[in-house]
């Protein structure tokens, strides 16, 4: 089986995995959360993450100490494939805490997302559905119970001709009657040259109907770099938008974001007012070194708040980030974040030269309700292919016989079985493989 590593539990941004189309939108929805905060993509160049801990600093030992983690894994394709999430127990053991599984399509982008809880109990699911190159449906599901799904919410994609988002719409369920009601939805304006000037967002009004809520808006300089992000919300009353917040954006000759100046709109006084500012710097290979957050107070100006400082290794992986808070005289450590990188895993999918051991991942996966199994084996050799659930109970043996030097394949039939997640194995001389199938129904 393929090994599984330690993260610590931390939204994942899952650009990687979703459209380009969803990654502009996020790019735009959150411009600081992508140039600054996102430090979460298991890809970094040609490395995956590996290990990722959490830890929070205790002044009275002077010690880090374990805080929260992620084990993770990735396919044959160096796709996240399962996260499982992990919490600190009584200072001694990491306790599990959840997980989340990920499933693609042909075309590898992400099919399905299953939320688990800690005792491996599937509760939720996220299923995306295509429309050529664009994904025009996600859909939430709750399990409520025995195996029983209902949908529970589902969001809805426009683009226009040139495959830029235009409309995101998302409703949820009516817990009692079943009707769908309006949750939220964002309207997404460009000029000539698809550059996004503005998103207008609506809120639900008693289910049935939208009404304007909130919009954003970006301007940017010359080279293209957002320096203005305005919100404001809509005032019903006088139908007039009202000023919210304004973050400044400044940027150096790399066009890489070095200073970010956060304000809130003083209704009282019609003018902007300093809430806090981030100023970043970089190594010479343009990687986020530090963050230096302050707060504005009209006693002291600017005031030290937080610290974060980021460490990498020599292939530019980054290895350490850590956050320290002042106390009006100095910093001190909160909490930080560790991780270690491994190099992808290249699978040759020759099966026409056998010259090692192999299991492959089972196709259609998941299926419904049979799947199609290949092995290759180098020299003859005694060969079990074996079928079992998560507790580890043998459901079926599929091969239990000697075999010639060759590749092979075998059909497997779930359809007695319920649906879930379960493991084959391949035992080979003294070969031992196994993997992750999903039965979906």
């Amino acid at each position: 089986m393929r090994k599984y590593y330690f993260i610590s539990i931390i939204f994942l941004s899952l650009t990687y995995q979703i459209s380009p189309q969803e990654i502009k939108l996020q790019q735009f929805e959150y411009p600081t959360l992508q140039q600054i905060y996102d430090l979460n993509t298991p890809s970094e160049g040609d490395f995956l993450l590996s290990t990722r801990t959490r830890q929070i600093w205790d002044a009275t030992s002077s010690i880090w100490e374990n805080d929260s983690l992620v084990e993770y894994s990735y396919n044959e394709l160096n796709l996240p494939d399962t996260l499982l999430y992990h919490k600190w127990r009584n200072g001694i053991v990491w306790g599990n805490d959840g997980g989340r599984t990920y499933i693609y399509n042909q075309n590898n982008k992400i099919s399905v997302i299953n939320d688990y809880t800690s005792s491996w109990y599937n509760n939720a699911r996220y299923r995306y559905l295509y429309n050529g190159i664009n994904l025009y449906r996600r859909v939430l599901d709750f399990n409520s119970g025995g195996g029983s799904w209902y949908e529970a919410g589902r969001s809805t994609y426009q683009w226009n001709y040139q495959n830029y988002i235009t409309m995101l719409m998302h409703e949820y369920r009516h817990q009692q009657y079943g009707w769908w009601c309006c949750g939220y939805k964002y309207e997404y304006i460009y000029d000539s040259n698809n550059i996004l000037l503005g998103i207008i967002e609506h809120d639900g009004d008693y289910c049935f109907s939208w009404y304007l809520y909130k919009q954003k808006l970006y301007t940017y300089d010359a080279n293209g770099n957002n320096i203005e992000y305005l919100g404001q919300n809509w005032n019903s009353a006088d139908s007039i938008w009202i000023n919210d917040f304004l973050n400044l954006y400044e940027y150096n000759n790399n066009n890489s974001l070095i200073g970010t100046i956060y304000q809130n709109w003083d209704t009282d006084s019609l003018e902007w007012k300093n809430v806090w500012r981030e100023s970043y710097s970089y190594t010479t290979q343009n990687h986020l070194k530090t963050i230096l957050k302050e707060t504005w107070s009209a006693e002291f100006k600017w005031e030290n708040y937080s610290y974060r400082e980021i460490s990498y290794d020599d292939f530019e992986n980054w290895i350490e980030d850590v956050t320290q808070l002042w106390d009006s005289t100095s910093w001190l450590n909160y909490f930080r974040y560790l991780a270690t990188w491994d190099e992808p895993v290249t699978v040759k999918e020759d099966k026409t030269i056998v010259n090692n051991y192999h299991l492959y991942q089972n196709y259609p996966n998941p299926f419904n309700p049979s799947t199609t199994i290949n092995y290759q084996i180098p020299k003859i050799s005694f060969v079990t292919i074996k079928i079992y659930d998560v507790l580890g109970n043998e459901i079926a043996t599929l091969v239990n016989e000697e075999k010639p030097t060759g590749s092979y394949e075998v059909d497997f039939d779930g359809s007695e079985l319920t649906s879930g997640i379960y493991f084959y194995q391949l035992k080979a001389g003294n070969f031992v493989e196994t993997k992750k199938m999903i039965l979906m129904k």
